[in-house]
């Protein structure tokens, strides 16, 4: 049997909805759910991506998370620029889902977006982030 799928509105939802999810989600105390969440998210998009555990250069995986999570994908957010070292990944992202709505100077972290690249970076390193 196919899977459901959304004749009218199709794959995307309203960002309004998604804010709302990952705020009441952090109220009731589910911080570590949302993180486990993108970083599962994070997993099957290096899978469908069919990358592996090897070295690639920073704008190459700019490129692939650019395409798959910008404009182009899910809109999950922007991504400007990765930096990685052996010690360190830097992930820089504008207009993030997870953002939308905030007050300039907000202190919120993005969980669900940064377990989204912490999954993603898990497959491509082979190490746990």
């Amino acid at each position: 049997m196919a899977p459901y799928q959304r004749q009218e509105l199709g794959e995307f939802s309203s960002t309004v909805c998604l804010k709302s999810l990952i705020k009441n989600i952090v109220r009731c105390g589910g911080a570590a759910i949302l993180i486990r969440g993108g970083k599962g998210r994070g997993q099957e998009l290096a899978e469908q991506l069919g990358v592996m555990q090897k070295a690639y250069a920073d704008d190459e995986l700019r490129q692939m998370l650019a395409s798959a999570l910008g404009p182009e994908g899910t809109r999950l957010c922007i991504v400007e620029e990765i930096e990685t070292s052996e010690s360190m990944i830097k992930v820089k992202t504008r207009e993030t889902a997870c953002s939308f709505l905030e007050e300039p100077g907000s202190d919120l972290t993005c969980l669900f977006t940064m377990g989204t690249f912490a999954g993603f970076f898990e497959v491509t390193t082979g190490k746990r982030i």
